[in-house]
């Protein structure tokens, strides 16, 4: 379980970048924390912790900016599928994944 000072930064972080970054954290993970582009699902950025993952942001972002209003993703077209028409990611049920909100 991440610290309280972990936990604060993964917030700050969902605070500061969840409207162009889908960001998640995953347990038992050696790369916890994620982040994939809103505007573009195949550019996913992973590390081990919030301030690593806030500087690969920084980097992407200042790269190539993420528009802050974009569509909003189109609902599956059957259950379990994904929204970006990929197939889903397999997950552990073992490992929850804690999501920004929106």
């Amino acid at each position: 379980m991440p610290d309280i000072a972990e936990t604060d930064s993964y917030g700050m972080l969902c605070e500061d970048w969840g409207t162009a970054y889908l960001i998640t954290r995953t347990a038992g993970n050696d790369r916890l924390y994620q982040a994939e582009r809103r505007d573009d699902p195949g550019v996913v950025l992973q590390t081990a912790t919030p301030g690593a993952l806030r500087e690969l942001i920084r980097t992407d972002y200042f790269a190539r900016p993420v528009p802050r209003e974009i569509a909003p993703l189109t609902a599956p077209a059957s259950p379990g599928a994904s929204p970006h028409g990929r197939p889903p990611s397999p997950r552990s049920p073992r490992r929850p994944v804690t999501r920004c909100p929106p």
